[in-house]
């Protein structure tokens, strides 16, 4: 399967990744990905990536709805955790509405670089839902991912990490239990 090149700023309100296709980020230079209130879903043996044929440069995906991942989804193309080269996209949840990343299907995939919460107020909810999570390729000593700007977090399924989830000082509303829930 030829995989879909996005090297070029794209739009659009719904991204599907069909069963064996391959979607990749493949610029030299930033580009960003807006999905709208459709959503991302990535179905079995699909695949959204970063492209490794490219050098240091990081794309985001901004995201208006769900991102429902049953397949492979690879933001992080590089191995080392540190430092943060290579290939790479950040996940951008915006909007007022709870949103889900969720990653359950057994054979089911997700190595994040970074996760921007841009939620309208600080009680909007993302929903982390996932038994395989890596970070930048890592699941233990991991590096902070989650980039708060406003909106409450709550994690639930298998997946084991270790490590920082904030940036230090990086919180523009003040943190409260009510923000980080692990449920």
């Amino acid at each position: 399967v030829s995989p879909v090149t996005i090297d070029t700023d794209v739009q659009c309100q719904k991204l599907v990744i069909a069963e064996g296709g391959i979607c990749e980020l493949a610029s030299a230079t930033p580009i960003t990905c807006q999905v709208g209130e459709g959503g991302v879903i990535i179905s079995e043996s699909g695949v959204f990536k970063c492209s490794e044929s490219v050098d240091d440069v990081t794309h985001v995906i901004d995201c208006g709805g769900d991102f429902v991942n049953n397949g492979t989804a690879d933001f992080y193309a590089n191995a080392n955790p540190t430092p943060a080269a290579g290939p790479r996209a950040e996940l951008t949840l915006t909007g007022t509405r709870t949103q889900v990343i969720s990653s359950f299907e057994q054979q089911a995939s997700i190595d994040l670089f970074s996760l921007v919460i841009n939620k309208a107020s600080p009680t909007a909810i993302v929903q982390v839902r996932a038994d395989s999570l890596k970070i930048r390729s890592q699941t233990t000593n991991t590096q902070p991912w989650v980039k708060p700007d406003q909106g409450t977090i709550e994690m639930t399924g298998r997946a084991s990490l270790s490590g920082e989830l904030f940036q230090t000082g990086a919180f523009p509303w003040p943190v409260i239990p009510e923000n980080v829930k692990a449920i």
